[in-house]
């Protein structure tokens, strides 16, 4: 039996950050109910397939439960309503006031179920100069500066090969409701989260941007010892044209290669 067995998740997500919150619940046991709509997740389209599904949308949604409800519609509306009623979580990820417009606000959702633990995601949060403007990964990772070093050697940023903002939402989601559902059983009350994007991934650079909350210039990943600043924390290119890595950043482990 999983840690969360006994815990029911209404998911309204797509695409990534969302669901793979609601994965990880429902990995620990939790009954995940994924709202859908008619077209489906648009991950379910996303090459590549095996067995004629998507592994994008099979790794991310293995273990929910799949229901397709016309939200605009009175029935869709009334079939959600009962769904709420029994859930332990809420969870959606429309842009900001898109949940009130259809009805399902946290104040009218927590007003008929005062237990819900209810979470939004978005790119910059429900509040704000940038919250009614949609992104999707990279230009969270831009505008947060992340992309400033994730660059070649010639100093250009390129797409990074993870995508940080929507993993880094994904797991501050993940943890914020758990922690909610762990305030729960001491009031009997449930919480509102508002995770966005932007926000969860700013601490991930907290090793790096020392220098600027100091006082000083940004960093520069040539200059970073953890982001291609360091000798031996580093990829070098081998003579038969692969690469090797060196991920020594301690003096005793620089020493034992040296020393090899």
């Amino acid at each position: 039996m999983g840690k969360l067995s006994g815990i029911r998740v209404v998911d309204l997500t797509v695409f990534l950050p969302g669901p793979m919150m609601t994965v990880m619940m429902a990995d620990q046991g939790a009954e995940v109910i994924k709202i859908e709509t008619a077209d489906g997740d648009p991950s379910r389209t996303m090459e590549p397939f095996e067995a004629g599904q998507s592994v994008w949308f099979r790794n991310l949604n293995r273990g929910k439960k799949s229901i397709v409800l016309d939200l605009k519609s009175e029935d869709g509306k009334a079939r959600l309503w009962q769904l709420i009623d029994s859930a332990d979580v809420f969870i959606e990820g429309f842009r900001p006031g898109v949940m009130k417009r259809l009805g399902f606000d946290y104040e009218t959702v927590s007003a008929r179920n005062p237990a819900i633990v209810y979470c939004s995601i978005s790119a910059f949060g429900q509040e704000g100069a940038l919250a009614h403007h949609p992104a999707h990964d990279m230009a969270v990772q831009a505008l947060s500066g992340f992309l400033s070093v994730n660059d070649g050697p010639d100093g250009t940023p390129v797409v990074p090969g993870v995508a940080a903002s929507d993993m880094a939402a994904g797991l501050t989601a993940l943890s914020a409701t758990l922690m909610a559902l762990i305030d729960r059983q001491r009031t009997g009350k449930g919480d509102y989260i508002d995770c966005a994007m932007f926000d969860s991934l700013l601490p991930w650079c907290v090793h790096t941007v020392g220098g600027a909350i100091a006082g000083g210039a940004a960093p520069v990943s040539a200059k970073q010892r953890s982001l291609g600043g360091a000798a031996f924390y580093q990829v070098y290119e081998t003579s038969d044209g692969k690469h090797v890595v060196l991920g020594g950043r301690e003096t005793k482990f620089v020493e034992a290669l040296l020393n090899a």
